[in-house]
């Protein structure tokens, strides 16, 4: 459930691809298949026993694509970036080593800062359902 009240954050859904809410058991089928899938790599950060946000990371043929939130009574205090990057070396150590890529909004400038810190480049803007996504790319360790 506290997946799909992130999910269903009103920041969250703005900065999303899908941005309509998420129904209840669209999101009990989709968490279902994730948690299962070999390939997906789902992580739940936390300071002092609190859930902070959520990190997960599906590896593709040549690539692994980052998507993250933030609890919204954790925004804007400075964690994203220890928690991405935290949750990425967690991922390093299960898998071998890939290209990882993080899509962000373009309007989203404190997720693209927290790739830029983090050391991904940025290779190209991609457009998607209207909305422009700045796209980056790494392949360092965490």
């Amino acid at each position: 459930m506290l997946y799909f009240e992130w999910a269903n954050d009103t920041l969250v859904r703005a900065n999303s691809i899908h941005q309509a809410p998420i129904p209840l058991e669209s999101h009990k089928n989709w968490f279902t298949q994730k948690v299962v899938d070999k390939d997906t790599f789902m992580y739940v950060l936390e300071i002092e026993g609190k859930p902070i946000g959520q990190l997960r990371i599906e590896r593709k043929e040549e690539h692994a694509l980052i998507n993250y939130s933030m609890d919204k009574n954790f925004r804007g205090k400075g964690l994203g970036t220890d928690m991405l990057r935290m949750g990425i070396h967690a991922f390093q150590k299960e898998t071998s080593p890939i290209i990882l890529i993080g899509k962000v909004q373009v309007s989203n400038l404190a997720s693209a800062k927290i790739f830029q810190k983090l050391g991904f480049d940025q290779k190209e803007l991609e457009s998607i359902k209207g909305e422009e996504y700045f796209v980056f790319h790494t392949n360092k360790s965490f």
